[in-house]
């Protein structure tokens, strides 16, 4: 099946089809779109605008969203394994719970993100702009957390 546009996307989800392997919609507009438990292996979604846009339990492995824009997006128990989010813009994003092991979030903007229990192992944050976010519970082993602003970050873990 081929997606040729956001609108065509959007009519197959509201028919209740959720799994678009490999779709490309660069610089997509999905400002506030409604795809929870959307699947998304291998998409690309590069420069796409995903402000406020509700992708809870998303499956974006391997996915593609460089300097993607995830403002205020719910992502929470996302399955995004080695998903690409260099330079994303996740400015308070809920991530709580997702897997994000092996995922590139190089320079990306993650300010007041909630990534509790986020599993972030063998990620790389390199030069990531974490400040206020909170990491509480959070996989954090094997991660790349070089030159990331951590100012006012909570990092609590369990014991």
């Amino acid at each position: 099946m081929q997606i040729l546009d956001v609108s065509q996307l959007v009519e197959l989800y509201a028919r209740g089809e959720r799994n678009f392997p490999g779709i490309s919609l660069v610089n997509a507009n999905l400002i506030e779109a409604q795809l929870a438990e959307i699947s998304l292996p291998g998409a690309c979604l590069s420069g796409s605008n995903l402000s406020a846009a509700n992708l809870y339990r998303i499956n974006w492995v391997e996915a593609d969203l460089t300097k993607a824009i995830l403002w205020r997006s719910v992502l929470q128990n996302a399955y995004g394994v080695k998903v690409n989010l260099s330079q994303a813009i996740l400015i308070k994003a809920n991530l709580n719970g997702a897997d994000l092991h092996g995922a590139n979030l190089t320079k990306a903007d993650l300010r007041l993100a909630d990534l509790r229990n986020t599993d972030l192992s063998g990620a790389n944050l390199s030069g990531a702009d974490l400040r206020y976010a909170n990491l509480s519970n959070a996989n954090l082993v094997g991660a790349d957390l070089s030159n990331c602003n951590l100012t006012g970050t909570n990092l609590n873990q369990k014991v």
